[in-house]
């Protein structure tokens, strides 16, 4: 029953009944779902004597909540603090409630699907909304003619981002070797989703495509060269037919002007704060534009240790993966490639965009943190412990995602 209400607060993230169908308006149907998740929950913990699942990942993402609660507490803002716990303990719960409840291959399976199908249901939406200039919820175009949702997508560059991150989970699916007549409904689903991320015109969004298709074919193929051949000729197509704006990536771009002058202002954030940072969601107080790059707004707002905890959380659901691939077979092994593959296309639409704190990558690290737990139970060989090693990658990654911004930055000023 705990997995069946997990299920339904999937249905009511995506599609958000609360805030356009009138039946549904004003009910708190995503606390509903997650506490209905957490009643049943500890209802099974208790009859089957089982306690929560342990993995890995689950300490970064404390660290990461730790991080955010030192960032006020380093500036004595004790307002703050509550902000910060309050607004991130539905992500928090959200993941324990995932690994907790996608504890078998079937479950995990099931709970990918739905993702999928309901991120079609945005496309599907989102055709509407540009063929009739208003969407559903009666929400109207962005600023040039772009689709978008409601709520956390609300912007179209969000929105772009969740059609991304199913992407590789439809292209795992062609690449098994199963009946062809089998792959109709994945082929025309991932023509939808494409056909969704080019109506949102996201720069980011296309990027972000195209690094995620390109991985993927690199990493399933195990053969770089083809891999990369036929990965990226997908991506040169993705690229001639994107959309308009793809183009307009110079630093004389008022868009593009605007994300540089944002980047220099969180290193001066940085520099002032270089441990603790200005605070959860302070990157604003004092400036009209977030980061437009969500490692820059990690460590501008967490300071370094908050940065390390959002990438370790990244590096240990991306390293859990590769292990799955290497000691597992069959659908859990194509599953890990779909999942890695969409948190390098997460990371790449990232570095343009501030979505530090957005569900979608916690929910990737979630059922990245269950399949990695399933795995396990099969193949004890893939468990693995965060070493010494492991840390100092986490380190050179957080600070090398930092210069990497610094040079993009010098190079297009």
């Amino acid at each position: 029953m705990a997995y069946f209400f997990f299920l339904l607060y999937l249905v009511v993230l995506y599609i958000r009944p609360a805030e356009w169908i009138g039946v549904f308006r004003g009910w708190q149907l995503a606390d509903i779902t997650l506490l209905g998740t957490m009643f049943f929950l500890v209802f099974e913990q208790v009859a089957t004597r089982r306690g929560l699942i342990k993995v890995p990942h689950t300490r970064l993402l404390v660290g990461l909540l730790l991080a955010m609660v030192l960032s006020h507490a380093a500036h004595t803002y004790i307002e703050g603090i509550k902000l910060a716990i309050t607004g991130f303990a539905p992500v928090v719960i959200m993941y324990y409630l995932t690994i907790n409840t996608v504890t078998t291959g079937r479950r995990l399976q099931v709970a990918l699907w739905m993702v999928v199908l309901l991120t079609a249901v945005l496309a599907w939406q989102g055709i509407y909304q540009f063929d009739n200039y208003y969407g559903w919820a009666g929400q109207k175009m962005a600023l040039g003619h772009r689709i978008t949702w409601i709520s956390i997508f609300n912007d179209p560059n969000d929105l772009a981002l969740a059609f991304v991150i199913v992407v590789p989970v439809l292209l795992s699916y062609l690449v098994k070797p199963i009946f062809v007549g089998l792959k109709i409904i994945p082929l025309a689903l991932l023509g939808l989703l494409i056909y969704g991320v080019y109506l949102t015109n996201s720069r980011g969004g296309i990027l972000g495509l195209m690094v995620t298709i390109a991985f993927f074919f690199i990493k399933r193929s195990r053969w770089v060269v083809p891999g990369g051949i036929l990965g990226g000729a997908m991506a040169t197509l993705v690229f001639l037919f994107g959309p308009s704006r793809l183009g307009l990536m110079a630093a004389s771009d008022a868009s593009a002007q605007g994300r540089l002058e944002s980047w220099y202002y969180g290193f001066q954030l940085i520099k002032a704060n270089p441990l603790f940072g200005v605070g959860h969601n302070m990157f604003t107080n004092d400036y009209p534009l977030t980061a437009h790059n969500s490692f820059i707004l990690a460590a501008a707002e967490l300071g370094i240790i908050g940065l390390c905890c959002w990438v370790g959380l990244l590096y240990t659901s991306f390293k859990s993966l590769s292990l799955v691939q290497k000691h597992a077979r069959g659908p859990l092994a194509h599953h890990a490639y779909a999942l890695q593959a969409a948190l390098i296309g997460f990371a790449a639409t990232t570095l343009f965009l501030s979505r530090t704190y957005n569900e979608l990558p916690y929910l990737l690290c979630a059922l990245s943190a269950s399949l990695y737990y399933v795995a396990v139970q099969g193949h004890p060989e893939v468990a693995f412990q965060l070493r010494g090693k492991d840390y100092r990658n986490i380190v050179i990654l957080s600070l090398g995602s930092l210069g990497l911004a610094q040079v993009a930055m010098k190079t297009w000023l």
